[in-house]
């Protein structure tokens, strides 16, 4: 049998592999029953890392075929309970021959072992493994049981931090418990408030809604080099775009918040099938602070003001502004430029509004 274990980083998954082997090895459970007594020498070893029917591998270390290959042959000597379970944790990391020598293994009938592959990046596994194992989803934690196990850590370690901090180091784990213990564990060490915890998160968002692509990019290598994956990123960030346009953020307009989920879902969709996950989201990032359509807007712009300024540019751009009353430095009486009567101007431009001008389509970029 196979089992897959995925979601996001620190939602149990590979604690709940061992939960899983020690139950069924649990000699007290009676048929019918899920859960192990807790009590017997098996439970307790198996909670304390020393039951002989559990092997667990680091991927991440082991990722080789003969990795393995010496594994199934440490596995033929028998197990030391009802059923033995080899946990892969980070099985993503394991190669393509090494999946396929799993998959050959699963499909014998006559093995005595479970094999459990825990992972965060489920595009990642092979289709062979995902066709024949039964899928378990760890959904991100709610962020209401988060704040009751970081409190009940306080009260067993004698920590004293505010309920505010607690609750800021819940919302922003994103549903992670591992990464709300390490906010704990940085806000009871340094005494910060609620608002003075953070993981790079809302800078990386301040330089998402900005145009320097370098401060994106470093920011992006930050969050990697902590708790984050790269679909850790994607998915958080489409959750905090929402969340931004909901609330009315001024760094998110509409134009702006609509391309950034376009690129997010793209990214997405496009890291499902692609082995390079840091490319994809560093590219969707950099889209987003930079996006094609910016360069347009910016030539448009400064057709606008070349043409309020006196430079007779012709077209719709020209006679646009002629209409709302501007004149240029030699006519009377003249007016300063204002960024809403720019964005007027860009919005007619680019929309194709024919209301108030002349001629019948907008100048094309190369012409202007």
């Amino acid at each position: 049998p196979l089992y897959i274990m995925h979601g996001t980083f620190g939602t149990g998954k590979t604690t709940a592999a061992r939960a899983f082997a020690r139950d069924y090895n649990c000699p007290n459970r009676q048929d019918g029953e899920a859960e192990s007594c807790g009590e017997c020498d098996s439970c307790i070893d198996a909670d304390n890392g020393r039951a002989r029917y559990i092997t667990e591998i680091n991927a991440t270390e082991n990722s080789s075929v003969d990795s393995v290959r010496d594994l199934l042959k440490a596995l033929r000597i028998g197990g030391f309970g009802r059923r033995r379970f080899v946990i892969l944790d980070e099985a993503h990391h394991m190669s393509a021959q090494a999946m396929d020598t799993l998959l050959k293994t699963c499909e014998d009938p006559n093995n005595d072992y479970t094999f459990i592959m825990v992972t965060s990046e489920k595009n990642r596994i092979r289709q062979g493994l995902i066709s024949r194992a039964s899928m378990i989803f760890m959904h991100p934690i709610d962020v209401g049981v988060i704040e009751e196990r970081l409190r009940y850590i306080c009260d067993a370690e004698g920590l004293d931090v505010s309920n505010e901090a607690i609750h800021s180091c819940a919302v922003r784990a994103n549903g992670s418990m591992r990464t709300a213990i390490n906010h704990l564990e940085r806000a009871s060490i340094s005494g910060s408030d609620a608002d003075e915890v953070d993981d790079g998160w809302e800078d990386y968002m301040d330089a998402l809604a900005g145009d320097d692509v370098s401060r994106a990019l470093v920011s992006v290598a930050n969050l990697l080099a902590g708790d984050y994956t790269p679909i850790d990123v994607l998915t958080r960030s489409f959750a905090s775009v929402r969340d931004a346009i909901v609330s009315g953020d001024d760094k998110w307009g509409v134009g702006l918040s609509r391309h950034a989920i376009s690129e997010l879902a793209r990214a997405v969709q496009t890291m499902n099938s692609s082995g390079a996950d840091r490319i994809v989201l560093e590219s969707a990032v950099v889209s987003i602070v930079n996006p094609p359509h910016r360069d347009v807007e910016l030539q448009v712009k400064n057709a606008v003001e070349r043409a309020l300024s006196g430079i007779d540019i012709g077209g719709r751009v020209a006679q646009k502004v002629a209409s709302t009353g501007y004149h240029n430095d030699f006519g009377s009486p003249a007016k300063e430029l204002s960024s809403a009567s720019t964005e007027e101007v860009l919005r007619t431009v680019t929309s194709g509004d024919s209301e108030g001008v002349g001629s019948d389509s907008a100048p094309e970029v190369e012409k202007v």
